[in-house]
C-alpha cells in the first residue's frame, strides 16, 4: 500500500481525475464494532501543485464527521467506481468545505490480486518491545515499514530468523519468522518517513493459525468493500 514515487502519485492523481470527470460518489468511513458507518460527501476538485482535494460535505457528513477523525485529524475514503481507498489528513475543514491533504498511502482495490492482502483494518507485528503496522500480507509471509533508526537498533538483517506475534483484528497468531528483503525507502519519499526508511519483508517459517488468518482477513476486507458499495 505505500504509495508516494512520483509515478505512483500521478496514478493517484489520474484517479481523482477520473473520479472528477466522472462525478463519481465518495465517502468516509470508518468500522465501529461490527458495523460500517458511511458517509457520503462530494468530490469537488484537487489541487496537484499544492496536493489537495476537495471535498463539500452535507448536514449528515457534518454530523457524523467528528466521529469519523482518528488521531492527528485523519479519514478514511472510498471511491467505489475507482476502486480507490486513501487516509488523507485534514488541512482545512470550514462550514460544508473540506479540503484534505495527498495521502500517504492509497489503494486501488485489484480484485485480480488474491494472493496478497493489503489491510484495510490495521494488523500489526509484535516482538521484543517493537510494535510495527503491517502493510502487506500473504499466505507466506509479511512486510512492514520502520524508520532508520528503528532499524539500526533491531538490525533485521537478510536471513535472520526471529520469533513474533501478528496481530488480526480477530486474534493473536505467534510465528517464527526469516528476513527475506530490506528495501530503503528514499528521503522524502514518504511524508511519514522524511529521513528515510526502510521496508522489511519476512516469510514464514512456523506458525498455526496463520494462513487461515489471512484468508479470513481477505473474506473479511471483501465483504467490507461490498458493504460500502
Amino acid at each position: 500500500m505505500l504509495k508516494q514515487k512520483k509515478d505512483e502519485t500521478r496514478e493517484f492523481e489520474t484517479l481523482i481525475l477520473e473520479a472528477v470527470k466522472a462525478e463519481s460518489s465518495a465517502f468516509i468511513w470508518d468500522i465501529c464494532g461490527d458495523e460500517v458507518i458511511r458517509v457520503p460527501v462530494e468530490l469537488k476538485n484537487f489541487n496537484s501543485y499544492k496536493k489537495k482535494i476537495n471535498f463539500t460535505l452535507d448536514h449528515r457528513a457534518k454530523y457524523y464527521l467528528k466521529d469519523l477523525i482518528k488521531g492527528p485529524g485523519l479519514l478514511k475514503f472510498y471511491i467505489p467506481n475507482q476502486q480507490l481507498l486513501f487516509v488523507s489528513k485534514i488541512d482545512l475543514y470550514r462550514g460544508t468545505q473540506l479540503e484534505v491533504c495527498y495521502p500517504d498511502m492509497f489503494k486501488k482495490h485489484d480484485r485480480r490480486r488474491d494472493d496478497r492482502v493489503e489491510p484495510l483494518i490495521p494488523v500489526f507485528f509484535k516482538s521484543d518491545g517493537l510494535k510495527k503496522e503491517c502493510y502487506d500480507l500473504s499466505h507466506g509471509g509479511f512486510s512492514f515499514v520502520m524508520n532508520n533508526m528503528e532499524y539500526r537498533k533491531v538490525k533485521y538483517k537478510i536471513d535472520k530468523e526471529l520469533e513474533c506475534q501478528i496481530e488480526f483484528p480477530f486474534k493473536k497468531v505467534k510465528v517464527a519468522v526469516k528476513v527475506v528483503n530490506v528495501a530503503n525507502i528514499k528521503l522524502f519519499q514518504l511524508d511519514r518517513f522524511p529521513y528515510g526508511a526502510k521496508r522489511v519483508s519476512f516469510q514464514i517459517i512456523e506458525g498455526d493459525f496463520f494462513k487461515e488468518s489471512v484468508t479470513k482477513l481477505a473474506k473479511g476486507m471483501k465483504k467490507l468493500l461490498i458493504d460500502l458499495l
